[in-house]
């Protein structure tokens, strides 16, 4: 019997605890099938690449570049079993002895735990050509993120970054803790909501020890009530697909959030210094374009600051997945690219064909003329379109019988050959199968 504790002394009190616990055992069957138990693997978006780009130097051009990219290979019978991984990087610096190229392939020990309310994951978090780090998720079956650690080991108590997160009744994510191993210490985020589920205040703390908090950013919003989003996606619940915390290894600034059903007019955010002191308010004005692209929709946010004179510029696509993420400052102008897929379908038309392609734009900041360099897959007449930071097409360019890698002349000027203002522009290149896209600044 299944339950030893639920008896009965004659023999039809004995069929009706076998009947019992037969219908339990089926019921619980069915609530793994429902919940994802039974699956062979849960039916959830994931990462399968990222790349990382910056270049730093003189307005009239950088004095170097960087880029780096990861792609994920998963084994042939569990997408979210990552088992091999591609890394690229270069840099390029001025004078040839600072030039640096890596492009090599390594094993990856993903795995795939399932339980009945969660599964756990182990993915990349970043890989360098000495050490590789893990990411080990919590993550219940209907795809939200429940905890998170960061370690350079298969243990996951070895971990330099663990992160609980904490959701409501209608899973709006409301707070999060994050523990820091080497030094130790914590960090925590609460907000408070409207009664809409908005995202109206929220305050970020440290601690040393997580028994005394201290207060060390406030952010409120400001939100377009007459302009609610019509899309349906998913912002909240995709924020923790790339969180702060991960990318802050990469050196990366501030994450925004956004609400899922109406758009942010706005945010005033505050800092406090180690003497306790509060900054002045910093706010940060939103701008929202929709773009018609021709394997899919996507939206691009603009955060603008004129407190600080730049801003950050993302662009998410279907469900409300950011697929990319730039910061607008003069210094090391950093840029970030994610792709992802379904572990169900991993052909569906929002999930990008894996990019490889690399461009490089140089100079950049541009004066007057700039030459794309580039590496394709494979030889391919290329489209080169030019956007504004808005998403707002400028210029189409068609270029024929483009050889697997070269370069091509980009001017700052739109279709009618005006030139363009000081400010972020959006270089696309299409070919064959493969796309992928540029940033790049006008600073005459």
């Amino acid at each position: 019997m299944l339950y030893p504790s639920i008896q009965n002394t004659t023999a039809g009190g004995i069929v009706k605890t076998k009947y019992k616990c037969l219908l339990l055992s089926l019921l619980i069957m069915t609530l793994a099938i429902s919940t994802g138990w039974a699956q062979d693997y849960p039916e959830i978006y994931y990462m399968y690449h990222y790349s990382w780009a910056a270049s730093g130097g003189s307005l009239g051009g950088p004095d170097w570049s960087s880029h780096e990219s990861s792609v994920y290979y998963s084994s042939e019978d569990n997408p979210l079993c990552i088992d091999s991984l591609r890394y690229m990087y270069s840099h390029d610096e001025e004078g040839p002895d600072f030039d640096v190229e890596i492009d090599e392939i390594r094993p990856f020990n993903g795995h795939l735990e399932l339980f009945p309310d969660y599964f756990i994951l182990r993915s990349p978090a970043r890989y360098y050509p000495s050490m590789t780090q893990y990411r080990i998720s919590k993550i219940n079956y209907q795809g939200y993120y429940l905890e998170d650690c960061l370690t350079n080991s298969l243990d996951p108590e070895d971990y330099y970054l663990k992160a609980w997160h904490y959701y409501d009744d209608n899973m709006h994510h409301v707070s999060s803790v994050v523990r820091y191993n080497d030094p130790l210490k914590y960090t925590k985020f609460e907000c408070i909501l409207d009664t809409q589920g908005r995202r109206i205040e929220e305050t970020h703390y440290s601690s040393p020890d997580s028994l005394d908090w201290q207060a060390t950013k406030h952010i409120s919003y400001e939100y377009l009530l007459d302009q609610p989003f019509t899309l349906n996606w998913d912002f909240e619940k995709h924020a923790l697909y790339v969180p702060g915390y991960l990318m802050e290894q990469c050196g990366i600034g501030d994450i925004f959030y956004l609400n899922d059903d109406y758009p942010i007019q706005l945010l005033s955010m505050m800092t406090r210094n180690s003497e306790g002191q509060w900054s002045e308010p910093v706010v940060f004005y939103a701008e929202y374009a929709m773009l018609n692209e021709p394997d899919y929709d996507r939206i691009y946010v603009s955060f603008f600051s004129l407190d600080l004179g730049y801003g950050y510029n993302l662009r998410y696509g279907p469900h409300g997945l950011l697929e990319q993420y730039m910061c607008d400052n003069t210094e090391d102008i950093p840029s970030f690219d994610f792709f992802y897929k379904h572990s169900v379908n991993t052909s569906v038309p929002h999930s990008p064909q894996m990019p490889d392609i690399r461009l490089n734009l140089w100079p950049n900041p541009v004066k007057q003329t700039a030459d794309l360099h580039y590496s394709l897959p494979k030889a391919s007449p290329l489209q080169i379109s030019t956007y504004n930071i808005k998403g707002q097409l400028l210029k189409r360019e068609q270029h024929n019988a483009i050889k697997q890698s070269g370069q091509l002349p980009w001017s700052p000027s739109d279709a009618g050959g005006k030139a363009l203002s000081n400010g972020v522009y959006l270089i696309r290149v299409e070919g064959a199968g493969f796309a992928a896209t540029k940033r790049v600044i006008v600073a005459k």
